[in-house]
């Protein structure tokens, strides 16, 4: 896997969002990081979810075309999540069972919303210090 293109993402998310800034009409400044903050967390939201973990948990496989689907919600019905939850343990340390994988998903959904809430925080903070800078 690539991992260490992960590096790139912050970077990225830093151009992206410096350059909206730059293009966006000054009525709509404070609203660009916390939006930009919300698309990027739900690009990647849906793709571990949907797309990383259930490839890597066998819950989908590259079709005959090359690509590989989205998991469906159905599939999860009757105990897949669960399942989902054993296969992510497999071959892990015994102290990271699935009990304790799904903590950790938890604490990483709420570490997200807390990105979200803490970046609308700051930009309205900066927005209400700051009016007359947001002006152009």
């Amino acid at each position: 896997m690539a991992h260490y293109l992960v590096a790139l993402a912050v970077a990225e998310a830093i151009l992206m969002l410096t350059g909206l800034n730059a293009v966006t009409p000054a009525a709509l400044l404070p609203a660009v990081i916390p939006g930009g903050t919300i698309c990027l967390a739900g690009l990647e939201f849906f793709g571990t979810h949907f797309y990383a973990i259930p490839y890597y948990t066998g819950f989908t496989a590259h079709q005959p075309n090359g690509s590989i689907p989205a998991l469906k919600i159905q599939q999860l019905q009757g105990g897949g999540l669960h399942n989902m939850l054993a296969r992510l343990a497999i071959n892990k340390p015994v102290f990271l069972n699935a009990s304790e994988i799904a903590i950790l998903w938890v604490i990483f959904l709420a570490a997200t919303l807390g990105l979200i809430i803490l970046a609308s925080r700051f930009a309205w903070l900066a927005h209400r210090q700051h009016p007359l800078a947001d002006r152009r």
